[in-house]
């Protein structure tokens, strides 16, 4: 066999490991990117529970706004007492979103896709685009491999 020949046998294998090597690094690296977004949309959803808990601790009730509006409206009532800088955006540069009602408050991440749903009742969803709700301090919607991050409210509990 030509030297030519045995190059270019080892020029394919070489090719062949570096695509079988993409093939299983690229989508754990994804995977991976994505987690990190989760985790740090999670993060900044506690953060916003906390100022808006400590607002609540120290006026008796929670900011007087209504309906489904981005954070950025709760500025003038947290911001400086409560919290330094309020996280206005999610990971995907999407606006957080806040709901009180007479008892609870809900702050939301849209997900990835920036678009309500898939998952519209309590718990554990598939998928990167499923929202995240975190209600009077506890993660009620959420994507299922994120399980291990958010505290899971007990059965019954809303």
């Amino acid at each position: 066999m030509s030297r030519f020949k045995r190059s270019l046998i080892g020029c394919a294998c070489a090719a062949a490991l570096i695509a079988a090597v993409l093939v299983i690094a690229i989508p754990r690296f994804l995977a991976a990117y994505q987690r990190s977004h989760f985790r740090r949309c999670l993060g900044d959803m506690r953060t916003i529970g906390s100022a808006i808990e400590a607002y609540e601790k120290a006026h008796g009730t929670l900011p007087p706004l209504q309906g489904r509006q981005p954070v950025r409206n709760l500025a003038p009532y947290l911001v400086p007492s409560y919290i330094r800088v309020l996280p206005a955006t999610d990971a995907w540069n999407q606006p957080f979103l806040f709901r009180f009602t007479s008892s609870s408050y809900e702050v939301w991440s849209l997900g990835s896709d920036g678009r309500d749903g898939p998952n519209q009742v309590d718990g554990p969803t598939d998928g990167w685009e499923a929202d995240v709700v975190f209600r009077n301090g506890l993660f009620v919607r959420y994507p299922g491999f994120v399980h291990h991050l958010v505290a899971v409210p007990a059965r019954g509990a809303t």
